[in-house]
């Protein structure tokens, strides 16, 4: 086998799933306390400020919530069993994050995608905002960590 070969076969099995697993991990638990900084700030992935708390009627929100929590501000914070709950669970592809509390998982998503009446509040950055100048530091996070997992000292061998 030739050097490039054994090369390619070595940068292939780097990404296999058991070999990455543990990069897959430190990245989602980056982006998880990154979402939850952001969150706590009322921005959107991309940086932008998220739609403020309506406090029309019948649920005047902002009003409540400044009432229970101390604050009107669109953080998605009220109960804090969203952010409690709000997982990195790895599969084969990389990770996956979610609400462990269906009740929050549900409610989020609909926040997520703007549907079910409820305003976009965004807070899992997509691939275009990652050409954001906010999720720059994202960005250089996961481009560390995966320099790092392909420059761990290893011994390739040619044979022939």
């Amino acid at each position: 086998m030739d050097l490039g070969r054994v090369i390619q076969l070595d940068v292939e099995t780097r990404f296999k799933p058991h070999v990455i697993k543990e990069v897959y991990q430190q990245i989602g638990l980056h982006y998880r306390e990154d979402i939850r900084k952001t969150n706590r700030d009322a921005l959107d992935p991309d940086g932008t400020p998220r739609h403020p708390l309506s406090d029309n009627s019948p649920y005047f929100y902002a009003r409540n919530k400044l009432r229970d929590v101390g604050n009107d501000e669109p953080n998605l914070i009220y109960t804090e069993r969203a952010e409690q709950s709000l997982g990195v669970y790895n599969t084969n592809e990389g990770f996956e994050m979610y609400h462990s509390n269906a009740e929050s998982d549900s409610y989020m998503y609909l926040h997520e995608t703007g549907s079910g009446g409820m305003p976009e509040r965004r807070q899992f950055p997509t691939t275009e905002d990652s050409d954001e100048s906010f999720q720059q530091k994202n960005v250089e996070f996961v481009e560390k960590a995966l320099e790092e997992h392909l420059n761990k000292n290893r011994r390739i061998v040619v044979n022939g």
